[in-house]
């Protein structure tokens, strides 16, 4: 069974900009990092994100190729 760890956190955007939320997604994944959730958790403010990743315990393997987040 392979275990993960976890990291998460809470990214603010200014005026509809996604540079931050771009830049975290695509800095993680260069770390080996799997984005696996984002989520606005609250309705009413749509600039705020919560995101999630994982990556494998004990395995350090960065992807040959990653996805850049869009």
């Amino acid at each position: 069974m392979i275990k993960y760890e976890y990291r998460s956190r809470r990214i603010e955007n200014d005026d509809w900009d996604k540079e931050n939320l771009e830049k975290t997604c695509n800095d993680w994944a260069d770390e080996g990092w799997e984005v696996f959730s984002i989520l606005c958790p609250n309705p009413r403010n749509y600039s705020t994100f919560q995101v999630t990743a994982r990556r494998p315990v004990g395995i350090i393997k960065l992807p040959t190729v990653t996805r850049k987040f869009r």
